[in-house]
Order: structure tokens, then sequence, then C-alpha cells
């Protein structure tokens, strides 16, 4: 069967059983909450991490930017799209990288492709963490890369592949933080293995930047990344040499036939990381609230880094994922459910996205609230733990 019919077959289950929860029409109340229908929920799976959505000098410098230079800039960035705010953006972000040129775009997704345009081509191999974002492996595609998943985090994986392909070891492409884990990539070992290979190594670092300092110790070809989870507007980006910079220019479909990013989103993004950057107890107090959360669920749960604001909590059917999505709504509580094909068929999971403005106590009432569920339906986290 088709994967868009079993997809379609699933909706359609899910939505006869009143499970349905994707496509809510949310509005923002505060920070940390939002109305859907009649009902204020607390927010835990939005990827406003550091708390910047409705900071008052991030929309002082967004109206600033459409006042001068309106709400598009009516063109691609090739030809009429560029302005001195792209050209600023982007310097910013390559002195973060320690980058020669940075080249920005309208989504993070985008940024891959431009990416893969530049390194990627069909008879270029595409070594990819098997746990990689779509957007990455939909990016080796439109390149003609093909594509080889190594185990995740797994250097010496990576090592065997790179020997095995030889002369023709590729690119290696993985992510700073994972976006369905919460976990980190092991950057040092795995940029080990492929300067060894001779191989270009990308680090999509869209849920890393603001969250993660990048190594400086490293042999990263590019940084790729979006501008819309702890920076909180649109675009994406990809830091790296000068050189390839101006490949990317001039190579890349996004980059040469797409609108370029709004102005009001380049200011945002651009007040965002100066915002990031002044303020350092944003991080820390991500931290201590991740911290907090992991400790008020208890033992048996199966977390990573409690540097990634990124906390899965895993269950062992899409449908019993669902209910329990349904169960913290119910309770005030709105967290994502992600179910196949967004992961594996035997990997459903709640997504709790921590952020800095969520106070210990809601983090408490939402730790309280899964653990009832699991009470309710006798889940066993220790048995789920060794099989995640």
């Amino acid at each position: 069967m088709r994967l868009s019919q079993v997809v379609i077959e699933r909706l359609t289950a899910s939505r006869t059983a009143g499970l349905y929860p994707y496509n809510m029409p949310l509005e923002r109340v505060n920070r940390t909450h939002v109305r859907l229908n009649r009902d204020i929920l607390l927010m835990a799976s939005s990827y406003d991490y550091l708390s910047l959505i409705g900071d008052p000098r991030i929309e002082q410098a967004t109206i600033e930017a459409i006042r001068d230079h309106g709400t598009s800039t009516g063109g691609v960035r090739l030809l009429t799209g560029s302005t001195p705010a792209h050209r600023a953006l982007e310097a910013r972000l390559a002195a973060q990288y320690g980058t020669e040129d940075c080249v920005t775009f309208s989504s993070g997704y985008f940024a891959n492709i431009g990416a893969m345009a530049c390194w990627g081509a069909p008879n270029t191999l595409a070594h990819v963490d098997i746990l990689s974002h779509r957007s990455v492996l939909d990016a080796c595609t439109l390149a003609g890369s093909p594509i080889r998943r190594f185990r995740h985090n797994s250097a010496e994986d990576l090592r065997r592949r790179l020997a095995r392909a030889g002369d023709q070891s590729g690119i290696v492409f993985i992510e700073s933080l994972y976006s369905m884990d919460g976990d980190l990539a092991e950057i040092s070992d795995i940029d080990q293995v492929a300067s060894d290979a001779g191989a270009p190594l990308l680090v999509d670092d869209a849920h890393g930047l603001g969250i993660l300092d990048p190594p400086r110790d490293h042999h990263v070809t590019a940084w790729v990344g979006a501008l819309s989870k702890a920076v909180p507007s649109n675009g994406g980006f990809v830091a790296t040499d000068a050189e390839n910079a101006d490949r990317i220019r001039h190579l890349a479909g996004p980059y040469i036939f797409s609108a370029a990013a709004v102005p009001g989103a380049v200011a945002a993004a651009h007040t965002a990381l100066a915002v990031i950057a002044e303020e350092p107890w944003r991080r820390e107090r991500l931290r201590s609230n991740v911290r907090h959360l992991v400790v008020s669920l208890g033992h048996g749960f199966a977390f990573h880094d409690t540097r990634a604001p990124i906390v899965p909590v895993r269950y062992t059917s899409d449908e019993q994922t669902l209910r329990a999505a349904q169960s913290l709504r119910e309770a005030g509580l709105f967290v994502t459910p992600i179910v196949s094909p967004a992961v594996g068929p035997n990997q459903p999971r709640l997504r709790i996205c921590v952020n800095t403005a969520h106070r210990l106590e809601d983090l408490s009432r939402l730790a309280e609230a899964i653990l009832k569920f699991d009470r309710a339906e006798r889940i066993d986290r220790h048995s789920l733990s060794q099989t995640a």
C-alpha cells in the first residue's frame, strides 16, 4: 500500500475516534499559553525555546523594517530582493559561526536545499544520520545525491561506510540537536571521521541556534539552520566560506527562483540574535526548566542531554499517543503528538518543548498529567526506555 494511502487511512481513523490533533486554530494569549476555541491551554510544544515571541524590542525592529522597506522586497535575492538588512544579518551569522560568509533564505527547509545545490551531485554520496530531518533527505534527493543513512550518532558506523565508499566518500550531513529525540550530535567525533576521509561535513543547526554554542575546534564545512526556533522569525541560512557561499548564490534554486525573506522577518532575526547574545540568562533558565521537568517525570523516562529543550515521551502505538495528547488537552495542556511517518512506525511520542518562560509549577503540572495518564494506561516506562 502506498504511504499516502496509509496516512489518509490513519487520519480518517483518528478523526472518527475524535482524536485528530493537527491544524488546530491556536490564538496566542501570552508567552506560555494559547487559546483553543474557548479553552486556554499551557503551550508545551512551541519552538519558542527562549520565549522571545512578543519581545517588544524584536517587534519594534520588525515594525521599523516594514516602515522603511515595506512588507516585501519585491523580488528574489539574486535580482532585486537583497537589502542592506539581509547583508547585515548574514554578516552577524557568519561572525557567530566563525565563517567567512553566510547566505540567507526564506526558510530553513530552503537552506538545506541551497546547501545541497553546492555540495550535492548525482555522483556524490550523501551520508546522513538516520534521524536527520526530512528537509535534509529532500535536499539530497533534489540534488540527485544517493542517500546512505548511518547509525544515529555513530562515528564508527560512519567511518566504515566512508571507507567502503573509498574515493567516492561524498559528504556527511548531521544535525546539532535532533528535533524528535532531543539529543545532541557527537560533532567532534563525526567531524574527525569526515575530516580523515576528506568528506565535507554539513551540520543542520536549526534547533541548536541560540541554545548551543557551535564548537570552534572543528572542520565543519557549513552550518545550515533556521531562524524560526529560538530565533522567533522566519528564514534559513548557510554559513560557510566565501567561495562556497558564492556558489550557493548562483546555484541554489531557492535563492534564485524564490522570493527573498521579507524585511520584517530579517529585522526580527537580526534583533533576536543580538538579544540572545546579550541575555545568557535565558539559556540558563531554560536548562534549569528542563532539569526540573526531567526530575518531575522521574525514573524510567529515557532522556538525553538537559541542554536540549526537547523532551520526548514515548508510547507503544499511534493511537495511545493521540489519546495521551487528548488527555493532556483536557487537563489544560497542549503537547504535540508525533506519529509516523514523522518518526518510525514503532516510535510515536509526545514532543515536549520546554521554554524559558515556563514556570516550575507549570512543568510540575505537566509531569503529573503525563504520569496520571501512564497510571491509567498502566504504561511501563522501564520497558519503553529499553526499546527506545
